[in-house]
């Protein structure tokens, strides 16, 4: 080899490189390894380390070349593979083939074993062993390292074809047809029993006679390859030239270096790389030391000369055991290491010749190639070459195996017309029946291909008539049977036929086990499937079967588990992604879904179910712009559709607002396809949240008509209704929807709902039950059947329903909450308080939950505690307007009006319409004295809802501070006893009212009614004292203070009053020193009551006690 005198410069480029690129300075370091590749382009590191450098730069395309060239040089290379596992990560998903593995094959009925393995360049061969007729063959495919892309894959298949279209000859290896095996295509060969011609000159060149025997082999190959189909190899070595028993050599791999080449992206602009290294990266088609000049310039339009140069090379090779050195500097070496004399010789003239660098002036074909070889064989061995053998003819075998290689490549018109030579050639040569039935079976195969299936089944049943004991027959005629004309039963009966014949054939079973499925037939389906994985259990397509069996059974737990098997063996085989998407939707795992279905429309973009289902899931997870690109995808290949058009509208209203386009485009869905319930469903919809509710309507029944089993049209119509105001219909209508579908749990909720805006309570409860009883799992059911039980004052059982909806969600602090609210009624405020503690460790922030804790210290009158809460409530939500009422109610409990005031005026410029606030402002106002705005608030109440009778009470005594004692106050009064006769205080301010109009007679049956109402009231016997003391009747009021005082609390305000009334009625009847002892008490309690002073210094005055008593009149 030429590369010793380069070592100290190798070493010393590779040093400096990778300190540039420790450093981070790439472009540097590239060139500088750059040049090290040049030097040394045997090296495995040294391509490594450039990769390195061009990943840094961006350039992945040119890294994995580099990487691949490492892996060529030194197939094990392990930077090489952990560079490539880190060019993708996720894509790196499988091994190549291992020794001792069995390949599932679709050519024939049994399976491949690989014998041996052997690696080269960017491909791996794999020597195999057919299970049925014990044969060795060769698959040629990538080294799957390489992270190949579909387009790689799509010109391997192309490039196969060329191959597989070469007509038979002596010297080139046939290529039987190509294979999809585990998700890789494989090119099926001969396998050569004699080795290759470099495994021949490992030791050294070859005798001359053996060497131009080989010559003429490989010039005649070539030429019939130029000849026939004009066919440029481009890679033509030792290692590709194949070796028979009887020392014929064939040439192998047509079309597979060019195979294993990718687009020019990303390979140009490598300026910083040396001439040598970049040429050796753009140009993969070859053997860098074997190809011509013109190979390693990008773009360059290459011929049969290319190939004449190689067979150059590889003649030196042969009769030297030298290879000479790459970049087409074969001719100048040759001319440097071989002397004049022997380079006069014919043998040395047409080797240089052929590798002249300059293309011109190379024999122009293999025509003048062998006309200079004859002449080297008769001045070499002093006899004539023999002549070029002619074309071998096809034999009806050969027919088959182009057939079937042309119908796998898909090209169906090819593989009919290689059919039907097959069979002229079998009826010339009385071929077998075996041999005629082959022909009819991939007959069938293309013409089903061709969607031709009655005239593929009539092939099939020619070939079962011709050869009853060939299982595949039977299988192929049973899967035209089961897929394209679902005639399952007899699909079936094939598939027994080709069982019995060859029982362990792992195809058959699996395809049994996938029909049985579509039976229903699941047990029997499930023992096929394991019976087909324990024969074959790398066979993805068995796997992905049984796991689309397993989705018709709702098994998705253990679908996907078989689709990820599957997707271990092929981690880009797109129907397992598809089918591991829809499983992880039914598993609720959306997001992943998502992921995996993406990487399914990488592979197949063109594939409408996979952009459709994307489009659906982006939808649904509310990704509206990824929902968007892949509607444009979909529809780009298929058009308008009803369907895609909804989607459009929903995608549309959720992007930019519901709107007219939104509706125009289910408009256009229905005049598409007037039936489908989906579009008008969704019209309906859009219209409904337009506020178009009238228009809406008539669409829900159209979508309702078509789909009586479309849960969302019944209940958007109900919802509508109610939103009309039109409950009683909207009831109507939701009893329908429950005739219809009786276990839709959404119909149940809605009929609660409507039943509780009608005020039927009752009747709202069993509905929210049946709710709970058909989706346990939704919170809300439980939460509104127990708010449902505590509107019903049902609290032991509103706790019950929440304390075991806990169980199902211990941290669901909406459920706390109801349990804290039953607690809190029932009284238990140990247990509440612990409630409402949970509910603000699980959300401290929670101005609902911290406002339940307010009204529950409310509750246990604990106002100042409760007023903490709600300031603490509404520094979380200033504009809070429930925690603004309960302050303002808090402060006018702690006497606090004015306070009270500020906090309710907040709370109605929030919610101006809220009566709550409006009846505490009312109060407050009263209390404040400011009866005008308390007048109003009585007339705003009176306008927006019906009277009621605290309401009549508080608008006759703000009429009597405004316009005194009348005939209208006492109207109030006895429209509030009207309305409710069985409360005490209208009773009393009727009799305070007539009293005050001199009416004892009518005021006095008023105060004992209100007594008999509630005799423990003691503002009812405190009144009628301070009446009856006005009638002249003190021991009678002196009785009725008594009462009142025992009805009091001690510092209660009716307490101080009942002890002046006494105080008053004792000393009338002269009992002085009791009276002051009285009035001593009552201004204890009412120390600001001026009419108890007054009455003290009246009492002191009698009693000639003038200084205390003018101290009084002081006070």
């Amino acid at each position: 080899m030429d590369t010793v005198d380069a070592e100290a410069d190798y070493g010393r480029y590779v040093a400096l490189g990778r300190a540039a690129l420790a450093a981070g300075r790439f472009e540097e370091a590239s060139r500088l390894l750059g040049e090290a590749v040049a030097l040394r382009p045997d090296r495995a590191a040294a391509h490594v380390e450039l990769a390195g450098a061009l990943r840094g730069l961006g350039r992945t395309e040119m890294a994995r070349r580099a990487y691949a060239h490492a892996l060529s040089v030194e197939p094990s290379c392990s930077g090489a593979e952990a560079g490539l596992r880190g060019m993708l990560p996720g894509q790196q998903g499988r091994e190549n083939f291992r020794v001792g593995q069995r390949l599932g094959s679709g050519r024939h009925i049994g399976h491949w074993t690989v014998l041996e393995v052997l690696r080269g360049g960017f491909g791996v061969v794999y020597v195999v062993r057919a299970s049925d007729t014990g044969e060795r063959k060769v698959l040629k495919t990538y080294d799957t390292r390489l992270l190949w892309s579909e387009a790689d894959r799509t010109r391997f298949e192309r490039e196969a074809l060329t191959w597989v279209r070469l007509r038979p000859h002596r010297h080139i290896a046939p290529a039987a047809h190509v294979e999809w095996i585990e998700g890789l295509p494989c090119v099926v060969t001969e396998y050569a029993e004699g080795g290759d011609l470099a495994g021949l000159m490992a030791d050294g060149a070859l005798p001359p006679a053996k060497a131009l025997r080989f010559a003429r082999h490989l010039c005649d190959g070539l030429r019939h390859a130029h000849d026939q189909l004009g066919l440029v190899h481009r890679d033509v070595k030792p290692a590709n030239c194949l070796l028979t028993e009887d020392y014929t050599l064939r040439v192998t791999d047509f079309g597979l270096a060019r195979a294993f080449e990718s687009d020019d992206a990303g390979l140009s602009g490598l300026d910083e790389l040396p001439a040598e290294a970049g040429a050796l990266y753009t140009t993969v088609a070859g053997t860098p030391r074997y190809m011509a000049p013109e190979q390693f310039v990008p773009g360059v339009v290459l011929d049969t000369r290319a190939d004449v140069y190689a067979f150059g090379v590889v003649l030196f090779q042969m009769v030297t055991g030298v290879l000479p050195p790459a970049n087409g500097r074969a001719k100048a070496y040759i001319d440097r290491t071989i002397d004049r004399r022997t380079r006069r010789t014919r043998l040395y003239q047409l080797v240089r010749a052929c590798t002249d660098p300059d293309r011109e002036n190379r024999p122009p074909d293999f025509v003048a190639v062998r006309e200079l070889l004859d002449g080297v064989y008769r001045e070499v061995l002093d006899r004539p070459a023999p002549a070029p053998p002619e074309p071998a003819r096809l034999t009806a075998e050969g027919w088959v195996s182009r057939a079937v290689g042309l119908e796998r490549l898909d090209r169906d018109d090819e593989a009919l017309e290689a059919v039907e030579h097959g069979l002229q050639t079998a009826e010339q040569d009385g071929d077998s029946d075996v041999t005629r039935s082959k022909l009819w079976q991939v007959r069938g195969m293309a013409l089903r291909g061709m969607d031709r299936p009655s005239e593929a089944l009539a092939a099939y049943d020619r070939a079962v008539e011709l050869n009853p004991d060939e299982p595949s027959a039977w299988l192929v005629r049973g899967n035209l049977l089961n897929y394209r004309l679902e005639r399952r039963e007899e699909a079936l009966e094939c598939y027994d036929r080709a069982l019995r014949l060859r029982p362990d054939t792992s195809v058959t079973w699996g395809q049994k086990a996938s029909t049985l499925g579509e039976l229903e037939r699941f047990e029997e389906a499930e023992d096929a499937a394991a019976r087909a994985l324990e024969l074959d259990p790398r066979n993805k397509n068995i796997l992905l079967s049984r796991a689309v069996l397993r989705i018709r059974q709702k098994r998705h737990t253990d679908a996907l588990v078989d689709l990820d098997r599957a997707l271990a063996i092929a981690p880009r085989f797109s129907d397992a992604l598809y089918n591991k998407g829809i499983t992880l939707l039914e598993l609720s795992r959306p997001d992943e879904a998502l992921g995996v279905l993406q990487l399914a429309a990488e592979i197949e973009p063109d594939d409408r179910d996979v952009c459709v289902t994307i489009l659906r899931v982006a939808f649904d997870l509310g990704h509206y712009e990824q929902a968007l690109e892949y509607w444009e995808k979909a529809h780009r290949q298929s058009g308008d559709t009803a369907d895609l058009l909804v989607f459009k509208g929903l995608i549309q209203g959720n992007l930019h607002g519901r709107d007219e386009e939104e509706l125009a485009y289910y408009e256009r869905a229905i005049q598409l396809d007037p039936m489908r319930a989906w579009a008008w469903s969704q019209k309906a919809e859009a219209l409904h949240v337009l506020d178009r509710l009238e228009e809406a309507l008539p669409c829900y029944d159209r979508a309702v008509e078509l789909n009586r089993g479309g849960v969302r049209a019944w209940n958007w119509k109900a919802r509508a209704l109610r939103e009309l105001g039109r409950h009683e219909e909207a009831l109507a209508w939701i009893d329908r929807a429950i005739d219809a579908l009786p276990d839709d749990p959404t119909a149940w909720a809605q009929k609660g709902g409507t039943l509780i805006k009608l005020g039927h309570f009752e009747k709202a409860l069993p509905c929210f039950e049946r709710w709970r009883e058909l989706d346990p799992t939704d919170v809300n059911a439980w939460l509104d059947t127990g708010w449902v039980l505590g509107q019903l004052d049902r609290h032991e059982a509103q706790l019950a329903c929440y304390t075991e909806g806990l169980v199902i969600w211990p941290d669901d602090v909406r459920v706390w909450n109801g349990k804290a609210v039953a607690l809190r009624e029932l009284d238990r405020f140990e247990e509440a308080e612990q409630a409402y503690a949970r509910t603000l460790e699980l959300d401290p922030r929670n101005e609902n939950n911290i406002l339940g804790q307010a009204l529950l210290r409310r509750r246990q009158n604990r106002q100042a505690d409760a007023l903490v809460d709600l300031d603490r409530a509404l520094s979380v939500a200033p504009r809070y307007a429930p925690a603004l009422l309960e302050k303002g109610c808090v402060l006018l409990a702690l006497s606090r009006p004015a306070d009270a005031m500020d906090a309710l005026e907040r709370a109605a410029e929030i919610e101006p319409d809220n009566r709550d606030v409006c009846w505490n402002i009312l109060r407050a106002a009263f209390d404040l004295g400011r009866y005008e705005r308390a007048m109003k608030c009585c007339v705003d109440l009176q306008r927006t809802g019906e009277d009621w009778c605290d309401l009549l009470v508080y608008k006759g005594l703000i009429h009597y501070r405004l316009h005194g004692r009348d005939a209208e106050e006492l109207a109030c009064y006895e429209r509030a006893i009207e309305l409710d006769p069985s409360v005490p205080e209208p009773w009393l301010n009727k009799a305070d009212s007539l009293r005050e109009l001199s009416r004892p007679d009518e005021a006095l049956p008023c105060y004992n009614h209100a007594i008999e109402l509630d005799p423990g009231l003691a503002m009812s016997w405190a009144k009628k004292s301070f009446a009856l003391r006005a009638w002249d009747r003190h021991e009678e009021a002196l009785t009725c203070a008594d009462r009142a005082l025992a009805a009091a609390e001690p510092d209660d305000f009716w307490t101080g009053w009942a002890w002046g009334q006494k105080g008053a009625a004792l000393a009338t009847l002269g009992q002085l020193d009791e009276a002051l002892a009285c009035y001593d008490e009552s201004l204890k309690i009412l120390p600001d009551s001026s009419w108890l002073w007054d009455g003290r210094r009246a009492v002191l005055e009698r009693l000639s006690r003038t200084d205390e008593a003018a101290a009084a009149d002081e006070r």
